[in-house]
C-alpha cells in the first residue's frame, strides 16, 4: 500500500522538533516521511506490545510472589 501524505509548512514546522529530538535521542537520522511511517507502524503494533508487557508484569508477579512464598516457608523451617 502506498500512502501520500500533504502537510502544510505550518505542520511540518510543528512535528519537526519532535523528529529532531527522536533523533537526538535514538542516535538516528530519520527523515519527516521515515519517522512518521515508524509512528504509524508503532500505532499498529502498540496493542501487542502492550499485552505482551502486561503477560510479563504478571509472569514476574507470580515469580516474585513464589520467591517470597519460598522464603516466608524457609523462614518458617527454620524455628
Amino acid at each position: 500500500m502506498e500512502i501520500n501524505l500533504t502537510l502544510s509548512q505550518r505542520h511540518e514546522s510543528m512535528l519537526l522538533p519532535f523528529v529532531d529530538a527522536y533523533n537526538l535521542t535514538n542516535g538516528t537520522k530519520l527523515t519527516m516521511p521515515e519517522w512518521i511511517l515508524l509512528h504509524l507502524k508503532e500505532v499498529a503494533v502498540g496493542p501487542r506490545v502492550t499485552q505482551e508487557f502486561e503477560q510479563i508484569q504478571r509472569e514476574e508477579e507470580t515469580t516474585k510472589h513464589d520467591r517470597q512464598a519460598t522464603a516466608r516457608q524457609a523462614a518458617i523451617d527454620e524455628l
